[in-house]
Formats: structure tokens, C-alpha cells, sequence
């Protein structure tokens, strides 16, 4: 019976350490294993906290899995002023890329009003060729019609020096002819068509002054 008691007891005893040790490992090994593991879930996570640090013990009461724990959050520390610095620096390149977008867009106002100026001169240029080319075609018009005149007006003057006898000569001949002449009808229509021939002459000569 003593033998029987004294097995209990070591049982007893046996478990109660077990029950201890199983304690004392959830304490400092489980529990801060759950706790990294919810930590490293929620960084992970889309859009993940980079501001999530886990409890860690007293300094000076350390082991490895404490150790890991410090380890985690001196890493996070890191990771968050890298994320701080590179939102900074996003920032600025939006600063920059909006800067740069106004700039291009004043600038292509700019563009665009030059070459609508451009566009304006090259029309009005091209309007003051085709003036020009129709004022030469008519100039060269008016001075072949002044060559025309030129030449008409002589013409016409040497026709009408030409006919001056046509006109003068039929009265001269009509005066000295009794008023019986079979002569005087011929010299009469002679003299008609060289006045119709003068009058004719005379209105070329007023076309060329």
C-alpha cells in the first residue's frame, strides 16, 4: 500500500511539472508564435498596417522567441519609415507631374496659337500671290490693249489720209461736171463710201485715245 501511494504521488506530481511546463512553453513560446503570426497576417494583407508591432517583454527577460519578437518590430520600424519615405516621394512626383502637365499645356496653347497665327499669315500670303498675279495678268492685258491702240490709232490715222482724198477729190471732180454727166452717180457713190469709210476710221480713233 505504501509502494501504491507513493506511485500515485510521483503520478501526481509527474503530472502536475507537465501541466507547469505546458504552461510556462504556451506562455513564452505559443502565445507570442500567435501573436507574430496574427501581426505578420495583417501586413500581409492588401493594404496591409505597416504600424502593427507585437508586446514584448521586460528588457533584460529575453530568450529567442523574444528575441524574434524584437527582431520583428525593429524590422517593422524600418519597413514603416521606408513606406513613410516613399509616400513623401510619391507625393512630390505627383507635385511634379501636375507641374509638368500645366507647363505642356500652356505650352501647346501657345503652340496652337502660333500655328493658328502661322496658318493666318500663310493665307493671307498666299491671298496677296494671287492678287498680285491677277493685277500682273491684267497689266499685261492693259499694255497689249495700249499696244492694240497704239497700232489702231496709226492705222487708222494713215487710212484717214488715205480716204481724204477719197472725200475731197469726188466734190472736186462733182463741181467741174455739167449736171447732166452720166459721171456724177459714180463720183457721187465714191464720195458716200469714202465719207462711211472716214466716219468709220474716225470712230477707231476715238476707241484708241
Amino acid at each position: 500500500r505504501k509502494i501504491a501511494k507513493e506511485t500515485v504521488f510521483y503520478i501526481f506530481l509527474t503530472a502536475l511539472i507537465s501541466i507547469f511546463l505546458f504552461t510556462m512553453l504556451k506562455y513564452r513560446v505559443f502565445d507570442k508564435v500567435l501573436l507574430l503570426s496574427s501581426a505578420l497576417r495583417q501586413v500581409t494583407k492588401h493594404g496591409g498596417n505597416m504600424s502593427v508591432r507585437v508586446k514584448t517583454s521586460v528588457k533584460g527577460k529575453s530568450d529567442e522567441v523574444e528575441s524574434m519578437l524584437m527582431n520583428f518590430n525593429q524590422m517593422m520600424d524600418r519597413l514603416e519609415d521606408t513606406s513613410n519615405q516613399m509616400q513623401k516621394a510619391r507625393g512630390e512626383v505627383e507635385q511634379v507631374n501636375k507641374a509638368l502637365e500645366e507647363r505642356v499645356r500652356e505650352r501647346t496653347g501657345q503652340l496652337s496659337g502660333m500655328y493658328e497665327n502661322l496658318k493666318k499669315e500663310m493665307e493671307e500670303k498666299q491671298l496677296a500671290v494671287e492678287q498680285q498675279r491677277i493685277l500682273e495678268q491684267n497689266l499685261e492685258r492693259a499694255r497689249k490693249m495700249e499696244s492694240l491702240g497704239t497700232l489702231a490709232g496709226g492705222i487708222a490715222h494713215d487710212l484717214n489720209n488715205i480716204l481724204s482724198g477719197l472725200v475731197s477729190y469726188p466734190d472736186l471732180l462733182l463741181r467741174q461736171l455739167p449736171e447732166d454727166s452720166s459721171m456724177r452717180g459714180p463720183i457721187t457713190t465714191i464720195k458716200s463710201s469714202g465719207e462711211k469709210a472716214a466716219n468709220i476710221v474716225q470712230d477707231l480713233l476715238t476707241l484708241t485715245r
